[in-house]
C-alpha cells in the first residue's frame, strides 16, 4: 500500500515484455507461472516517484544527475506533510509497489541537507522501500551542503561547514517488505545534528545528554524486513549515525561492500568554539571527565549493527572503516561473518552470544584505535587475523576483551605483521567495564547484565599467537589458552590450561 495521497499523470514510456521475478527465478525448478512486465523509462524523479507505487515492472532511468530540490517543493511537501502525520513515515520517495527492478546506472540523486528539515517531525528517509521484491541497481545518492543553518564538522576539508539537520531522526534508505535488494549503490551521508564528537555527548532515543540536540543520520536503515539483500554498496558517511542498521529483521544479507566513516582526535576538538562538548566544558557523557588527549574518535556510530529481533545475519567480503565499531552483531543469535576488514574502529568486532566469524574466510582487524575484538557471552567460534598497524592513542589498551562460556576463538598475525606496542587479551572482563571505569584505567572482572546464568568465564579455547599477554582473570574457569613461546599467560582463574607452541 503507498502512502501517496495524490500523484501526477506523467508521460512515462511504457511497453511490456514476458518477466519472471527474482524470488520465482530462483525457484526455477518448479512449474512457475510467467508475469507481464511493464517497461518503463522515466527522466525525472517526479516520473519515479509515480511509478514507484505501482508493481511487475522494470524501469529505467536515464543516465543524469536530478535535485531533489527540483520535485521535494510545493504541494509535494505539503502532500508529505499530511501523509507523515498518519503513518509516521515521512520520505521524499516511496517505492510501494512489488515485482520491480529499477535500473539507475549512470544516475546520481543530489539532496540538499536543507531539505530534511521540510521531511517534518517524524522519523524520515530519504528513500523509504515498503513494498517487496524491489531491486534497485546502481544508484548513486549523495547529500548536498547549500544553504545552512545548522554546524557540522567535515573532517576532509579540514573546516568548519554548515549543514541543516532533520527535525528527527533520519535514514537514506529505510528498506522494509520482503525480498528486497540494492546493487551498486553509492551513498553520501551529509546532514544531522550533533556532528564532529562521536558520541561523546550521547547516542540513542534516550541519550539527550549534556544540552545535545540528538538527530541522527544513519545510511541504511533494515527495519521489519525479511530477505534482504545488499550487495556491492560504497558508503562515504558524514553523519552522527550507523552505516548499516537492523531491526527485528531476519535473513538480511550483507556482501561485497566498502562502508567509511571519518576520525577526529579529542585535542582537536577541544579547539571547538560551540557545539555539545564545548557546552559542557568538553566533558564526555560516559565518564563525567575531560576527554583524554590522544584519543581518536569516530564522528559516525557503528559500520554494521544490529537490534533485538534480527537474525540470520549474513556479513561476506565487507570492508568497514573508522566507525565506532565496525561490526557490532552483540544484539544477533546467530550473525555470521567472513572475509572482509575492521579497520581503524574504535571496536573491531563487537560480539556475543553463537555468532560465527572467519570460518570460511578470517576476518581481518587491528587494534590501533581500541579492541580489535570484544565478546561478551555465549558460544563464539571466532577466526581473526590482527593487522601490525597500532598507534599510541589505543584506547584500553587491549587487543580483545573476551566473557564467553563455550566455543573457539583465534587471534593470529596477519601476513606476520608485528607489534611493538604489547597490549593484553583479558579472558574474563568486558567491555562494559572497561568503558565506564574510564578510557585509560583498568577493567572490571564482570559480566554484563544478560551473563546471568554464570559468573564465570568459562568451558572455551583462546588460540593468540601475535605476541601478547593473555591474562586470564580470576573468573576464568576450564579455560585452554594457547600461544607462542616466549608470550605470557597470566592465570588467576582455576581449571584452566595454558599451551605454548
Amino acid at each position: 500500500m503507498s502512502f501517496l495521497i495524490s500523484k501526477p499523470h506523467l508521460a512515462v514510456s511504457k511497453t511490456k515484455q514476458a518477466y519472471i521475478p527474482l524470488a520465482l527465478i530462483l525457484s526455477a525448478t518448479f512449474s512457475v507461472p510467467v508475469f507481464s512486465a511493464t517497461s518503463i523509462t522515466v527522466s525525472s524523479l517526479a516520473e519515479l516517484a509515480a511509478v514507484a507505487d505501482d508493481s511487475d515492472q522494470i524501469v529505467t532511468m536515464t543516465p543524469g544527475v536530478y535535485y531533489m530540490s527540483n520535485y521535494f517543493t510545493g504541494s509535494v511537501v505539503s502532500d508529505n506533510l499530511a501523509q507523515a502525520a498518519v503513518s509516521g513515515a515521512a520520505r521524499f520517495i516511496e517505492f510501494s509497489g512489488s515485482d520491480n527492478i529499477f535500473n539507475m546506472n549512470g544516475v546520481e540523486i543530489v539532496v540538499d541537507t536543507a531539505l530534511m528539515w521540510d521531511l517534518g517531525p517524524e522519523k524520515s528517509s530519504e528513500l523509504l522501500l515498503t513494498g517487496s521484491q524491489i531491486t534497485i541497481n546502481d544508484l548513486a545518492i549523495r547529500d548536498e551542503i547549500v544553504n545552512s543553518t545548522y554546524t557540522v564538522w567535515s573532517a576532509e576539508r579540514l573546516e568548519y561547514v554548515t549543514g541543516n539537520a532533520p527535525q528527527a531522526g533520519l535514514n537514506t534508505f529505510d528498506i522494509r517488505g520482503t525480498g528486497n535488494t540494492l546493487t551498486g549503490v553509492d551513498i553520501t551521508t551529509y546532514g544531522g545534528t550533533p556532528y564532529g564528537v562521536g558520541d561523546f555527548c550521547g547516542k540513542g532515543a534516550d541519550s539527550n545528554m549534556f544540552g545535545a540536540d540528538l538527530r541522527k543520520h544513519s545510511s541504511v536503515r533494515i527495519y521489519q524486513a525479511t530477505d534482504v539483500t545488499i550487495d556491492n554498496l560504497t558508503i562515504d558517511q558524514h553523519s552522527f549515525g550507523h552505516a548499516i542498521h537492523m531491526h527485528e529483521s531476519v535473513n538480511t544479507t550483507i556482501k561485497n561492500s566498502y562502508l567509511e566513516a571519518s576520525l577526529r582526535g579529542a585535542d582537536d576538538m577541544k579547539n571547538d568554539i560551540s557545539g555539545c562538548l564545548y557546552d559542557q566544558n568538553f566533558k564526555s557523557v560516559w565518564t563525567n571527565a575531560v576527554v583524554p588527549d590522544g584519543q581518536m574518535k569516530s564522528l559516525s556510530e557503528d559500520g554494521i549493527r544490529t537490534y533485538g529481533g534480527s537474525g540470520s545475519v549474513t556479513v561476506d567480503n565487507v570492508h568497514i572503516k573508522n566507525y565506532r565499531s565496525c561490526f557490532n552483531v552483540v544484539a544477533t543469535k546467530d550473525a555470521v561473518i567472513n572475509g572482509g576488514r575492521a579497520e581503524n574502529c574504535e571496536r573491531g568486532i563487537y560480539a556475543a552470544k553463537n555468532v560465527q566469524i572467519g570460518q570460511t574466510t578470517p576476518v581481518e582487524v587491528d587494534a590501533k584505535y581500541g579492541n580489535a575484538l570484544i565478546v561478551d557471552g555465549g558460544y563464539p567460534e571466532i577466526d581473526i587475523l590482527l593487522h601490525g598497524d597500532e598507534s599510541a592513542s589505543h584506547g584500553t589498551g587491549n587487543v580483545a576483551i573476551i566473557w564467553a562460556k563455550g566455543g573457539n576463538i583465534k587471534i593470529n598475525r596477519y601476513n606476520n605483521e608485528q607489534r611493538t606496542i604489547m597490549a593484553k587479551i583479558r579472558v574474563g572482563s568486558t567491555f562494559e567495564n572497561c568503558f565506564t571505569s574510564g578510557w585509560t584505567k583498568s577493567c572490571v572482572a564482570q559480566p554484563f547484565d544478560w551473563v546471568t546464568d554464570s559468573s564465570v568465564a568459562k568451558n572455551f579455547s583462546i588460540e593468540a599467537k601475535v605476541g601478547t599477554t593473555i591474562r586470564l582473570t580470576g573468573v576464568t574457569e576450564n579455560i585452554t589458552a594457547t600461544t607462542e613461546v616466549g608470550t605470557t599467560i597470566s592465570d588467576n582463574g582455576s581449571g584452566n590450561t595454558s599451551i605454548f607452541e
